[in-house]
C-alpha cells in the first residue's frame, strides 16, 4: 500500500460536504467523488484506488444494491467502506453480511476515518502478501489432529490455511509444525485467536487460522527465534490477525 490512501466516494453530494475533500487530502488522502454505480465504474477502470467509501443513505441510489453490484464486478477485491447515520445493529450486519470490510457511523471525524482505512488496508495487505515463511504444521485439540499448510510465523504466534472451522477463541491446543528452511520439529502450547479471511482464499473452502504462542517445548524458542532473525520477520506482521 502506498502512504497515499486513494479513495473513491460513492455518494449523491451530502456525505462529501462532510468529508471536506481539501482537509483530507492536506493529510495524505487522495479523494474522488462518483454519484452512483455506473460512474463509479467508469473512474476504477480508468485508475486504481485503494478503498470504495459508500453512503449507505443515499437518496439516489439504494446502498446494499450498489454494494453488491461492486462486489460481484472484477472490482470485487477493492475494500468497501459502508457509512450511515443509523446505528442500529441491524444495518451495519446487512452492510458486512453483502461485502462491506467495514462499517462506520455518520457523522466521521476526519482523524478517526483515515486511522480506521490505515488499520483496514494494512490488515489486508499483510493477509495477502506476508507468505515468506512457509512449512507444514499439526495442531492437536479435543482429540482430533489437523495437518495445515503454514502462511506465517512468528514468535507471537502462527497462521495456517487449512479447511477446520470448528475452533472457538481461546480454544487451547498443541502445536508441530516445520518450516521449509528447517528439519527440525518445532512444538509449543497455544490458543486459537480468530479465522482469517483474504481475497486470494475465497471461492475454495480453505480458511486461514490464526494460533497464538502460550508456551514452547524445550529449545523451540531460542530456535524460532534465531531462524526469524535471519529471515528479518518480526512480530509486527501477526498483531493484525492474531
Amino acid at each position: 500500500m502506498s502512504t497515499k490512501i486513494r479513495m473513491l466516494v460513492v455518494d449523491d453530494k451530502s456525505l462529501t460536504s462532510v468529508l471536506d475533500q481539501a482537509g483530507y487530502r492536506k493529510m495524505g488522502v487522495y479523494l474522488k467523488v462518483s454519484a452512483g454505480l455506473s460512474e463509479a465504474v467508469r473512474v476504477l477502470e480508468t485508475e486504481p484506488f485503494d478503498v470504495i467509501l459508500l453512503n449507505w443513505d443515499s437518496r439516489r441510489f439504494d446502498g446494499a444494491t450498489i454494494l453488491k453490484q461492486l462486489k460481484r464486478s472484477k472490482f470485487k477485491d477493492v475494500p468497501i467502506v459502508a457509512s450511515s447515520v443509523q446505528s442500529g445493529q441491524k444495518v451495519k450486519d446487512t452492510a458486512i453480511e453483502n461485502g462491506a470490510s467495514l462499517f462506520i457511523e455518520q457523522p466521521i471525524p476526519r482523524e478517526f476515518l483515515i486511522q480506521k482505512l490505515k488499520t483496514l488496508l494494512d490488515k489486508s495487505t499483510r493477509v495477502d502478501n506476508r507468505m515468506s515463511i512457509s512449512g507444514e504444521a499439526k495442531v492437536k485439540s479435543k482429540g482430533k489432529e489437523l495437518n495445515a499448510t503454514i502462511v506465517d510465523v512468528s514468535m507471537s504466534g502462527i497462521l495456517i490455511l487449512c479447511d477446520a472451522k470448528d475452533y472457538e477463541a481461546g480454544d487451547r491446543v498443541h502445536i508441530t509444525f516445520k518450516l521449509d528452511s528447517d528439519n527440525a520439529e518445532f512444538k509449543a502450547e497455544g490458543e486459537f485467536a480468530r479465522t482469517v479471511d483474504s481475497p486470494k482464499w475465497k471461492g475454495g473452502s480453505q480458511v486461514g487460522l490464526g494460533f497464538k504462542f502460550l508456551n514452547f517445548k524445550g529449545d523451540s524458542q531460542a530456535r524460532l527465534e534465531r531462524i526469524l532473525s535471519f529471515e528479518k520477520n518480526k512480530d509486527i506482521g501477526l498483531q493484525y490477525y492474531l
